[in-house]
């Protein structure tokens, strides 16, 4: 049977990994992390999350020191600022660079709310003001909108950040913000396409 740790990291792996075929992690972007009591497991830094295997996996205590060979991701400042809010029952962090929803933070656009699950599980998607990317800054301002209650929110000109009360939930809440970013996308374009033939026949 295995371990406690060793079953979190084949969770940890199978999630990256599913991340990764939804085209959410394209290339070496993005990091997952979940809680194992006082330890944290997070992605290596430089990871390809398609590619990962359970013994490329980093370990962490809550306060940053590393506890294995591996090198966390360079994002472990923002994955211990939401591991810390206890209070929410945060035990998971996904990390994504996902096309649709990475697009409207780059134009600083709200992301579209348009099915009823989005509308159910998401409620809002801030757009949070640019920070570096493994600064300290966005760490505070990422804990800052988890704090408020916002379940998944865009970094600007850089990602999405879920988080959950599992790893399965906080990569559905990812999963959920590209899908409605997608199909928000495709709304308006639609609706543009409609608007246009219109003015052109009038």
């Amino acid at each position: 049977m295995a371990s406690p740790e060793g079953a979190a990291r084949e969770i940890l792996v199978q999630t990256c990994r599913r991340l990764d075929r939804q085209g959410l992690v394209p290339a070496r972007s993005g990091n997952v992390s979940m809680a194992l009591g006082d330890r944290i497991l997070v992605t290596a830094t430089g990871a390809t999350l398609g590619l990962i295997q359970p013994q490329e996996i980093a370990v962490v205590d809550r306060h940053g020191r590393t506890l294995s060979p591996i090198p966390p991701s360079s994002e472990l400042p923002l994955h211990l600022a939401l591991h810390r809010l206890v209070e929410r029952g945060v035990t998971a962090v996904v990390h994504t660079h996902s096309p649709y929803a990475t697009a409207f933070s780059y134009v600083g656009k709200q992301l579209p709310l348009v099915s009823e699950e989005g509308l159910r599980s998401l409620r809002e998607v801030p757009v949070l003001p640019y920070r570096p990317p493994g600064s300290q800054d966005l760490a505070e301002v990422a804990r800052a909108a988890a704090a408020e209650g916002y379940p998944a929110f865009l970094l600007e000109r850089h990602g999405v950040v879920a988080w959950g009360k599992s790893l399965a939930e906080a990569a559905f809440l990812a999963e959920l913000v590209e899908a409605e970013a997608r199909l928000g996308y495709l709304i308006r374009g639609w609706e543009g396409g409609v608007n246009r033939g219109g003015s052109h026949h009038s």
